[in-house]
């Protein structure tokens, strides 16, 4: 099983209840993505089920990442999960009837493979020139190391909006500015658009909607805006414009991927 997100959490539990031998591999830590996500985010509004284990209950419909990654380290000690953190996933090769899975810590074998992996850990990119300088970053783990700083935020998504919301809180003491390429939030859900709307008229923050970073610099960016391009100071720059999905790694081991485009389909094989 590659990848110990939720996934690959729920595949492992159903392995143990079906009494077969495997093992999970994850990149990171237990959680995956969610491991990534920025401290105290909310990552579950709903009740949700576990093979093996039943409803995860909490106190309260809303639970964040720290108290869900809790709740899965006990799963894992209490169903002696056979997962390992830290190992990448390389490649696989079918040889007969066995797939020859290579990894960061060497070749193993398996009969099947599931693949958990997600897209979280290929985040889209600018494309632009010092984009790799380590002003920029493409998600937000801890924003109290952030304060007093010219911040710019890229995306319009809930992973854009809720790590400017979180940057542009006032005991931080940030100029914060979120850049939306759209005209208006269309790929936020409705809770966090009225949030970063509110603070924006608190003057927490700036929104800039039509907007794109055209060249970054270490101390400033320059902004292509309806109105013309703009120059403004910045000392971090977070870039959420989504995930480049793995077609073709996974073309590459083999598996045929159809890529719709309205209603016709063109298959791509490996």
């Amino acid at each position: 099983i590659v990848g110990a997100g939720p996934a690959g959490l729920a595949a492992s539990l159903s392995a143990n209840m079906a009494k077969v031998k495997y093992t999970c591999l994850e990149q990171t830590s237990l959680g995956g993505t969610v491991y990534n996500f920025p401290r105290q985010k909310v990552v579950m509004s709903h009740p949700a089920n576990l093979p093996g284990i039943g409803p995860m209950k909490f106190a309260s419909n809303k639970v964040s990442k720290e108290e869900l990654l809790q709740y899965w380290e006990k799963v894992r000690k209490k169903a002696n999960l056979s997962i390992v953190e830290n190992v990448k996933f390389e490649s696989l090769e079918k040889v007969g009837d066995i797939f020859k899975v290579k990894t960061s810590l060497g070749q193993m074998s398996a009969k099947k493979v599931l693949l958990c992996m997600g897209v979280r850990g290929s985040p889209r990119r600018l494309g632009l020139k010092n984009e790799d300088s380590t002003k920029v970053a493409y998600n937000l783990l801890d924003p109290e190391q952030y304060q007093g700083k010219h911040v710019t935020v890229v995306g319009g998504g809930n992973a854009g909006v809720e790590a400017a919301q979180r940057l542009a809180e006032s005991k931080y003491k940030n100029k914060v500015i979120l850049l939306v390429r759209g005209q208006g939030f269309d790929r936020c859900n409705e809770e966090n658009k009225n949030i970063i709307e509110a603070m924006e008229k608190k003057g927490l923050i700036q929104i800039w909607f039509e907007s794109s970073v055209k060249q970054i610099e270490s101390t400033k960016l320059v902004i292509s805006r309806k109105t013309g391009d703009t120059e403004i100071p910045n000392d971090f720059l977070f870039v959420f414009a989504g995930a480049e999905m793995p077609f073709k790694f996974l073309m590459s081991i083999g598996i045929q991927i159809d890529k719709a485009f309205g209603d016709k389909k063109v298959r791509a094989n490996a």
